[in-house]
């Protein structure tokens, strides 16, 4: 089931970068970060008995929030 959710969120953002391309904004920059987020939250969902938080799994794999 996380796969599918996975799968659906980053295909949601594909969709929403198109979109925002047909109404002329830039919003791809955002959409990477998000990219990074989403895959970060289901590998943190993968292993959350490793971390206390998803902030310190965040903090533990350098990703910047």
């Amino acid at each position: 089931m996380e796969k599918e959710a996975k799968a659906e969120a980053l295909a949601d953002l594909d969709d929403f970068l198109e979109l925002s391309k047909k109404l002329g904004k830039d919003n791809k920059g955002y959409i990477e970060d998000y990219k990074i987020y989403y895959n970060a939250w289901f590998d943190f969902l993968d292993n959350k008995d490793k971390y206390k938080s998803y902030e310190e799994y965040l903090e533990k794999n350098n990703i910047e929030y």
